[in-house]
């Protein structure tokens, strides 16, 4: 292990699920390319959230045979509710372990879509933290750290008071349009 990986490892700061992260995805990449080189930089650079093409390593392997047990799941508890066949919506793959289906079913019951996308993205996160058992100072440590910090990303780009003020603001001006055309058709 180059004595460059250790050090840049150590420096990197910690990712806490919740919080924004310390540092952008783009600031990772340039402090990866500055001190890894263009390789490990490149193959940092073609982890996704979402699964697909070849992995590039065992861990990312990993990672998305998880991840596709997990959609496979979510298909399969979408298909029951809304009575239909989940067959055209599954990926091959291996059935999600019984208790992160559990916990999967738990999130899928929560009031909202918000809710229900932060519950499933907490069991990711979880994931990831397995995933990361009893690994220090390697390239796998660093793929992990990358798909932590571009799901930290996902919701530091997620502004919910933003949001809930501009949904305030659509239903008061529902509000008044209904009471504006209740009023002329009133007159």
């Amino acid at each position: 292990m180059p004595v460059d990986l250790y050090y840049f490892i150590s420096s990197l700061p910690a990712l806490r699920w919740g919080e924004k992260p310390p540092l952008s995805y783009g600031d990772f990449l340039a402090a990866c390319q500055e001190h890894l080189g263009p390789k490990l930089t490149a193959q940092l650079k073609a982890i996704s959230l979402i699964p697909g093409g070849q992995p590039a390593s065992p861990t990312i392997a990993a990672w998305e045979k998880w991840e596709t047990s997990l959609r496979n799941a979510i298909a399969e508890l979408r298909a029951v509710k809304l009575r239909k066949n989940a067959s055209p919506w599954l990926r091959d793959g291996e059935d999600l372990y019984s208790g992160d289906r559990k916990h999967l079913e738990d999130a899928m019951n929560q009031p909202t879509a918000r809710d229900r996308e932060r519950a499933i993205d907490h069991l990711r996160w979880q994931q990831l933290e397995q995933l990361s058992f009893m690994r220090q100072f390697d390239v796998a440590t660093l793929e992990l750290y990358t798909l932590g910090l571009l799901l930290s990303e996902k919701y530091a780009r997620h502004n919910f008071d933003v949001g809930n003020k501009t949904y305030q603001q659509l239903v008061e001006q529902g509000f008044d349009q209904a009471k504006e055309q209740q009023e002329s058709t009133s007159a």
